[in-house]
């Protein structure tokens, strides 16, 4: 992929708000911020600067070294692989800041879990 990504910044809160299904629901929307400013968002777009999607990664346990990572892709990206992608990098930046990444989904979501599955992590 030709790919940019970046950590988010406040500039990006709307635009992760807009764009929020399955990782911050109506009643999480207002911790958009605190993730922004913790540093735990990570923009991806192509090359010209259109948004593709975002990981996101949490240190799960105070007192351990895992860290759940999740994704959001833009609808025109979906079904094209890039969730991996996301997930790939995701997991390779929390392994590079010395984490263990994992990652879940519901059951019932046969996308994301299939995408997980991809990029090497058991359901």
């Amino acid at each position: 992929y030709d790919v940019v990504s970046r950590t988010a910044t406040m500039d990006d809160h709307e635009l992760i708000r807009n764009h929020r299904e399955e990782i911050f629901d109506e009643n999480e929307v207002e911790e958009i911020p605190y993730w922004i400013n913790k540093g735990s968002i990570i923009i991806f777009e192509d090359n010209e600067g259109k948004f593709m999607g975002y990981g996101i990664f949490n240190r799960t346990l105070p007192d351990r070294n895992w860290f759940d990572v999740g994704m959001y892709v833009a609808p025109d990206h979906r079904k094209k692989g890039f969730g991996t992608y996301i997930i790939d990098r995701m997991a390779d930046h929390v392994t590079f800041l010395g984490g263990i990444p994992n990652a879940g989904c519901s059951f019932e979501n046969v996308g994301s879990r299939r995408t997980l599955e991809k990029a090497g992590f058991l359901t």
